[in-house]
C-alpha cells in the first residue's frame, strides 16, 4: 500500500511530510512513484498500543462476552489503536474466570490484537486497594 502526501512521525519526535509504502512493515519513505491514497497532509503514526482499557462502545471486559470483544477489538482498531490488555476490575472469581475464557479464546483478523490480560486484582494489599472492591480481595494462591 502506498500513502502519498502524509505527515510521518519520526523517531526523534517530529514530523516529516513524505510518502510511505508498507505492508506489514515499512517498505520506503520519500518521494515515492505509483498510485496511492492522498493522506493530504494528515498525520501518519504507528499503530497505538492501549494497556489499560475495561472496554468501549458500552461493553466491558469483566462481563466474560466474546462478541463484546470482538466489538471493543473493532473500536480500537478504528481508532489507530492496533494492540490491547483487556483490563478486568477486582471482582467474584467465578466472573473473572470467565473473563480470562474469554479472553484466553480471542481470535480476530479484523480487530486489534489481544496482546495479553490486566487484571486489577483480586490480589491486591488491602492498605493500598484504591477503589477496587475489597470483599474480592485475597491473597495469592496458585490455585
Amino acid at each position: 500500500m502506498l500513502i502519498k502526501n502524509a505527515r510521518v512521525f519520526l523517531p526523534d519526535g517530529t514530523f516529516q511530510t513524505t510518502d510511505v509504502r508498507f505492508d506489514a512493515q515499512i517498505i520506503e519513505t520519500g518521494a515515492l512513484a505509483g498510485e496511492g491514497m492522498d493522506a493530504g497532509g494528515l498525520y501518519l503514526i504507528p499503530g497505538l498500543v492501549d494497556l489499560h482499557t475495561h472496554g468501549a462502545m458500552g461493553e466491558d471486559v469483566s462481563d466474560g462476552n466474546t462478541k463484546a470483544l470482538l466489538e471493543m477489538a473493532a473500536f480500537c482498531a478504528d481508532h489507530g489503536i492496533t494492540s490491547f490488555l483487556p483490563t478486568t476490575m477486582t471482582l467474584d472469581e467465578e466472573t473473572l474466570v470467565r473473563a480470562m475464557e474469554t479472553i484466553r479464546a480471542y481470535s480476530n483478523e479484523n480487530g486489534a490484537r489481544v496482546i495479553g490480560v490486566r487484571l486489577e486484582g483480586p490480589f491486591l494489599s488491602a492498605k493500598r486497594k484504591g477503589a477496587q472492591a475489597a470483599e474480592f480481595l485475597h491473597e495469592p494462591d496458585l490455585a
